[in-house]
């Protein structure tokens, strides 16, 4: 999964747009019968192990991430509603929850590890230290100096690549302000990176 990672077209958004349309049919095959779900999985797993991996800088946890959350999702496939927004947001609402939930799990244990005064946990896995060259690891230190909420609507956008409605259903918030943070987030950004604007 992490191979694709850093070569993604711009003609990628354009196909992504194109196929949300039948999502729809997917899941209601999916909640006809669960082995159905797989040209769901096919369809968003890669685009969860990006916004994971971002999210958490592991490659094996963000495998995890995947794997929990497409598990849930096919297992709650019955309360996706279409009315209430698209598969795609649905799906990285619960992909953001199991983040949260493996992030409070892991400062929990590097807390009692801490006030065991054991050695700190391991470095990243060697793939992912692989996958990080030098442009990678400065984007990361300046994605890391944004606060959580912007972070996370930069990974949301563009590791994700949801829409501004599709992120707006995923923090709660409008898709006229997903679009007015994200312009200044990158202003920000672009000053960080020191890149001409």
């Amino acid at each position: 999964m992490a191979g694709d990672t850093a070569n993604r077209s711009a003609g990628g958004l354009e196909s992504t747009n194109a196929v949300r349309d039948d999502d729809v049919a997917l899941v209601a095959a999916a909640q006809r019968d669960r082995l159905a779900f797989a040209p769901l999985y096919e369809r968003y797993a890669e685009r969860l192990f990006r916004y994971a991996c971002a999210r958490t800088g592991s490659a094996s946890i963000a495998e995890d991430i995947v794997a929990d959350a497409m598990l849930a999702a096919m297992n709650r496939i019955a309360q996706f509603d279409p009315n209430r927004g698209s598969f795609a947001s649905w799906l990285f609402t619960i992909a953001t929850n199991q983040i949260v939930d493996q992030q409070r799990r892991s400062n929990r244990h590097r807390q009692t590890i801490e006030r065991a005064h054991q050695p700190s946990p391991p470095a990243d896995d060697a793939l992912t230290t692989l996958v990080r060259h030098q442009d990678a690891q400065r984007i990361h230190e300046a994605l890391n100096n944004l606060p959580e909420s912007d972070r996370d609507l930069v990974l949301l956008r563009y590791w994700a690549e949801l829409t501004s409605a599709e992120i707006g259903r995923v923090i709660g918030i409008s898709p006229g302000n997903v679009r007015v943070r994200l312009t200044r987030i990158l202003s920000k950004l672009a000053q960080l990176l020191e890149v001409d604007q």
